[in-house]
């Protein structure tokens, strides 16, 4: 499994003067001010996953690799691995760049934001790959990139309906209210967590099941 998670980075590693110019310009509007560098964050973490996914596709990798020994889980473990460590490795890069642009536009840093706002876009990331994940090892790539956009118009008309439905429950229901203000910095990581957590388990069943 080592040697697969060594193969996805080293692929992510192939484009990288094509990610370097991408970051730059970010970082340009960044200390511009015409946009927030955490952005990036997520961008690079779901487009470099996802090229991997589309690299192993056209090198018909799946059907090498799931002749392996425990091939199919070992090629789900990677690829949430490889994710975890490529996430790891873009908070600590664009919380590094976060602090400088902070510093250069306004002469002080906010640590405390600055960690708030790396640690719910790593969440909100997470979210995104959960339900990328199992649609890819079920469908693969070409099939799996109509039904992730469709999903996510659909997640996005789903959440403004929980944002109204949740607005409702707020203004008429103090003591739950109180509750979630006071724990919701444990609870929205522990959510995230465990549906990142499902979604290894269900494409890792997926997986299990299809054919090549």
């Amino acid at each position: 499994m080592l040697g697969l998670i060594k193969k996805d980075l080293l692929m992510m590693k192939q484009n990288f003067k094509l990610y370097a110019f991408i970051l730059i310009i970010y970082l340009i509007l960044a200390f511009a001010g015409q946009m927030n560098i955490s952005f990036v964050f997520t961008f690079f973490s779901v487009v470099m996953i996802f090229n991997t996914f589309a690299y192993d596709a056209q090198n018909n990798w799946d059907a090498y690799a799931i002749s392996l020994p425990n091939g199919r889980k070992n090629v789900v473990n990677s690829k949430y691995l490889s994710t975890l460590i490529l996430m790891l490795v873009l908070c600590v890069i664009v919380t590094i760049f976060s602090i400088i642009i902070s510093y250069a536009n306004t002469g002080s840093v906010a640590f405390l934001e600055t960690f708030y706002i790396m640690f719910y876009s790593a969440l909100a990331t997470m979210i995104v790959i959960a339900f990328m994940f199992p649609v890819i090892f079920k469908f693969g790539v070409e099939k799996g990139r109509v039904i992730i956009f469709s999903l996510i118009f659909l997640a996005s008309f789903i959440i403004t309906i929980a944002l109204n439905v949740a607005t409702n429950i707020f203004t008429s229901s103090n003591v739950f209210t109180e509750f979630i203000s006071k724990y919701y910095a444990i609870l929205i990581p522990l959510v995230c967590i465990g549906i990142f957590i499902i979604s290894y388990f269900i494409s890792l069943k997926l997986y299990s099941k299809r054919e090549f």
